[in-house]
């Protein structure tokens, strides 16, 4: 029987841009939304040691952005006497309490789990043509400061000078860690698929984040998040480089009742570990890297089970009252086209200009579609792995380009090698 987590991986405090306390981001996730164990990834900063910070500044046209009083008497009336706040003069200072403090103050042994990490982020402007674009990577169970790399040439050995600032540290601390690309798909596709496949060293990947605003205007996408992990894990199996996982994350930035239901609040993904053993970070870590978790933006799964020697994926949902389910097996086949013909995306500002490969047809495909809360299937020989994709006729509340129009879940994929 599965011992599933609840758990965000991706989210924002006041320590970065996040618009709370970390003291109401861990009471919303743990008290109101029953949480399991959250990572609070603040951009290039990790809660090493306790800081002062100013708040209740008159603008908040800067990046990152200051509280205001009424965020500040959030936090104080859902945390109490936790909330640290402090008049000098004519500013008020609240208290940012580091990791450690945090993690005292709010962990609960086996009901709640504060998981250190950081996100690291760095803009690359390409020298050539002006492009702009954003490299975001999550440090998960590593507690430590990442900065980003300075940019290079390209955004190929930016990516990779990134990478390389997370193993050091990684190395250093030799922590159960592992880092994960966030939102390739923000501004517009700034990650190419081809940054991901050659550097088999990244196995997590979100495929769902919380309907972060795309900054490109378009009609047509291109490519879907569940396309783009597609090619990338044909690639890599037929690569022998291993699969990529798939996560789901809120990317928290508002915790507070008028804006958490809408685009950057919570509970819009989220990740499912099966930790039956004891639930330490560790043991969470654990299984995420053995691919023991599946992601979701709302339907649970009540079971997932994958059979090496038959190469039998069965799956089955947790169902909810008067809601319909649709359960999809995905594939690609051996053989597929992995080239790419690219689509040039021109904007008025020159540095959101876009040349996208478009992925093709022949990529995660259809292979069996079953209507109903449980199904099988068995792989053929010629299918490079297989996932399961849960979707459910119950509308998602956030419309955005990128986020599912109703709520579904993600299996982890499967090879008949079980190549892992």
């Amino acid at each position: 029987m599965k011992n599933w987590k609840k758990g965000a991986i991706h989210s924002h405090s006041f320590w970065s841009d996040g618009r709370a306390l970390p003291e109401a981001a861990l009471c919303v996730y743990r008290d109101k939304l029953g949480f399991d164990f959250v990572c609070l990834s603040d951009h290039n900063i990790f809660q090493q040691e306790s800081i002062p910070a100013v708040i209740d500044a008159v603008s908040n046209n800067i990046w990152p952005p200051n509280l205001t009083a009424d965020e500040i008497k959030f936090a104080q009336d859902l945390c109490g006497s936790s909330i640290e706040v402090k008049s000098i003069g004519i500013r008020r200072f609240a208290r940012l309490k580091s990791f450690d403090e945090l993690q005292k103050e709010w962990e609960i042994p086996e009901k709640f789990t504060l998981i250190p990490g950081c996100e690291i982020t760095a803009g690359h402007i390409d020298k050539k043509s002006g492009e702009y674009c954003e490299i975001h990577l999550n440090a998960i169970n590593l507690p430590r400061t990442i900065t980003a790399a300075i940019p290079k040439e390209t955004i190929e050995k930016s990516f990779s000078a990134n990478i390389a600032n997370y193993q050091q540290a990684a190395n250093e601390l030799k922590s159960n860690s592992f880092l994960m690309v966030n939102h390739p798909f923000w501004r517009y596709w700034d990650i190419d698929p081809q940054l991901v496949i050659t550097h088999p060293e990244l196995k997590f990947m979100e495929i769902c984040n919380n309907g972060i605003g795309v900054e490109i205007e378009t009609d047509d996408p291109v490519n879907s998040p569940d396309k783009y992990w597609d090619y990338v894990l044909a690639c890599r199996i037929s690569d022998n480089a291993g699969v990529i996982y798939a996560t789901a994350s809120d990317d928290a930035h508002y915790y507070c009742p008028e804006k958490i239901d809408g685009l950057l609040g919570c509970n819009h993904g989220w990740i499912m570990v099966n930790c039956p053993g004891e639930m330490s970070a560790d043991n969470l870590i654990n299984a995420m890297k053995n691919g023991d978790f599946y992601s979701t933006c709302g339907v649970y799964f009540k079971d997932i089970e994958f059979d090496p020697a038959s190469g039998t994926l069965k799956v089955e949902i947790a169902p909810e009252e008067n809601t319909g389910y649709e359960i999809n097996f995905i594939v690609t086949k051996k053989g597929f086209d992995r080239n790419c013909r690219n689509r040039k995306f021109r904007q008025d500002d020159r540095r959101f200009c876009r040349n996208i490969p478009v992925i093709g047809e022949d990529i995660g495909i259809t292979a069996m579609s079953v209507k109903g809360t449980s199904a099988a299937y068995t792989m053929s020989d010629d299918d490079l792995y297989v996932r399961a994709v849960a979707i459910s006729n119950t509308p998602c509340s956030l419309k955005t380009l990128f986020y599912p129009e109703t709520q579904r879940a993600w299996t982890q994929p499967f090879t008949g090698k079980n190549c892992r």
